[in-house]
């Protein structure tokens, strides 16, 4: 649940951003808005890291359920 509220957390914080601060929707980095650039871009480092911490919390609470079978 912490992983997902984190998650949805900053990525409903990137749209509320450039709604509320004009300069973040001017600045066009590569002639691209820097929002296009953050949702299309910088976004994919985020969640894959998300994933990978989501899969090695879920294989650590199988082997502590495989340990808690096997005695």
């Amino acid at each position: 649940m912490r992983l997902a509220v984190m998650t949805l957390s900053i990525l409903f914080a990137i749209p509320l951003l450039g709604m509320l601060l004009a300069r973040f929707t001017d600045v066009a980095p590569f002639g691209i808005g820097l929002p296009w650039l953050v949702l299309g871009v910088a976004i994919y480092p985020l969640l894959f890291g998300v994933g990978w911490v989501y899969t090695r919390r879920a294989e650590r609470n199988e082997q502590d359920f495989t340990a808690l079978t096997d005695d």
